[in-house]
């Protein structure tokens, strides 16, 4: 919730929020205790990188859609 209200107030921070979620995901991806949760977090990092280059809508359809 804390990233929606960042959205709007500072988008600069939202942009640095949103940059390191993707990298904390690709770690993820590269763990093998997430090995059955791939397509999961695939699908989370296509979501947040599409926020990224402005393609998705906002963190709440994100939320939403998980």
């Amino acid at each position: 919730r804390r990233a929606a209200e960042w959205e709007t107030r500072d988008r600069e921070k939202f942009m640095a929020l949103v940059a390191r979620a993707i990298e904390l995901v690709d770690y993820s991806l590269n763990d093998s205790r997430w090995a059955g949760k791939l397509s999961v977090l695939f699908a989370i990092r296509n979501e947040l990188a599409k926020l990224y280059i402005g393609e998705g809508s906002s963190i709440a359809a994100l939320y939403a859609a998980f």
